[in-house]
Formats: C-alpha cells, sequence, structure tokens
C-alpha cells in the first residue's frame, strides 16, 4: 500500500478498536494492582496494630497477674499464724473471668444427688460416724505423717499444679481416689488417677470455675477414673 492510498474506514476503525481494547486492559490492571497493593498496605498496618494492641494487653495482664500473686505471697509469709511459706509461681495466673454459663442436666444431677443422698443414709457410714464421735482423744497419735505410713503409696505426697484452671474438686477429689486405691491395695496400685477425666468427662461435676468434689467421688465409684501421669 502506498502512502498515497487511502485506508479503508472499516480497517481504521478496527485498529482503533483494538487500541481502545489494550489501552482498557492495561487500566484495569494497572488499577487492579494498585488495589491489591492498597489492601495489602491496610491489611499490614491493621494486622500491626492489632498484634502491638494484644501485646500491650498481654504484657500488662501478667504485670497485674505477677502483683497479685506476689501480693498473697507476702500476705501468707507476713501472716504470724502462718506454719508455711509461700513461694511465686511464675507460671501462675489470675483467672479473670468467673460468668462461664455451660448447660446442666438436670436429670444427671438429680441422679447424683440420690446417689450422694443413699450414700450419706446408709449403715457404713452410720458406723463410721459412730466410730468417730466415740473415738478416744486419748487413743490419737502424737503425730501422724501419712507419707510415712503408707509410704508405699506416692500418690499422697504427689503435689499438682492445677494452673489457672479452678479445679481444685477435680484435683482433690482425684488424689483422694488414688490414695485411697493405693492404700486398699496394699501398695499394689499405685497410678494417679486423672483430674482432666473429670473436668472433661463428667458432666455434672464441674469445670475450670469450680464444681463438687462430692459427684466427683460419685463420677468415680459409678464411671471409674482413667489414670493420668
Amino acid at each position: 500500500m502506498f502512502p498515497t492510498d487511502k485506508v479503508p474506514s472499516g480497517t481504521r476503525t478496527t485498529f482503533e478498536t483494538r487500541r481502545t481494547r489494550k489501552r482498557l486492559v492495561q487500566v484495569a490492571v494497572t488499577v487492579s494492582v494498585v488495589i491489591l497493593l492498597l489492601s495489602a498496605v491496610i491489611g499490614l498496618v491493621y494486622g500491626s496494630f492489632y498484634l502491638y494492641r494484644r501485646y500491650v494487653k498481654d504484657a500488662n495482664d501478667q504485670r497485674e497477674s505477677d502483683e497479685y500473686l506476689r501480693k498473697l505471697v507476702r500476705q501468707v509469709n507476713d501472716s504470724p499464724e502462718t506454719t508455711w511459706k509461700a513461694k511465686f509461681n511464675k507460671f501462675g495466673v489470675k483467672n479473670r473471668s468467673y460468668g462461664f454459663k455451660y448447660t446442666r442436666n438436670q436429670t444427671a444431677v438429680e441422679e447424683y444427688m440420690e446417689h450422694i443422698r443413699k450414700f450419706f443414709e446408709s449403715d457404713a457410714m452410720k458406723r463410721h460416724l459412730e466410730e468417730l464421735e466415740n473415738y478416744k482423744d486419748s487413743d490419737l497419735p502424737k503425730d501422724f505423717d501419712a507419707r510415712l505410713k503408707w509410704a508405699n503409696c506416692p500418690s499422697i505426697s504427689n503435689v499438682p499444679n492445677q494452673g489457672g484452671c479452678g479445679s481444685c474438686f477435680a484435683v482433690a477429689a482425684a488424689g483422694v481416689a488414688s490414695d485411697r486405691a493405693c492404700i486398699h491395695s496394699n501398695g499394689t496400685f499405685k497410678a494417679l488417677l486423672s483430674e482432666e477425666d473429670i473436668i472433661g468427662c463428667c458432666s455434672v461435676c464441674g469445670n475450670c470455675y469450680g464444681g463438687d468434689p462430692l459427684k466427683a467421688l460419685t463420677y468415680w465409684v459409678n464411671q471409674g477414673l482413667v489414670t493420668g501421669k
């Protein structure tokens, strides 16, 4: 085609349409990249701000918890009536939430309470209470250490750490069950029964916000407990 030749109008329109489409695609790609970059920057800023706030909150909570626990240690050690010494536990935490709600199985609670009622009204309990009432003070030993009396039962001297979980009811019940099982077996059963079994599997015993040791012991009698560590 020579310079003096005229380009057909239809061909010129096709070229212009292609150039326009190409420009639109380039603009769309550029806008998309800019939006992605802006989103990434905003996400990074927001994430950094969130992590900073979380760090500050955790640091303040830890400082408040340490101050609270150190104050408890001082109160114990400064008391003239204290017969033991407390020590600061760097892994200890202060519980800040006591509003935990969970659904109770009323039927199961009534069943457990019925087991407990029958136990307290049983002939064995009546004989036990009568023995305690009639026990003479003169027959009491001058000193008694269960760790020495049943030295073949390591559970008696075990002191578990329940951490920040308010599970003293489960820890105490599992400890009693472990001790009684060992003593009754004359030391042939030495395992530690699991307090976590009580917390996780007994629906009416309680949770990390408190519970009932009697229901936990009833759970042990009726369902049994797995061994812990």
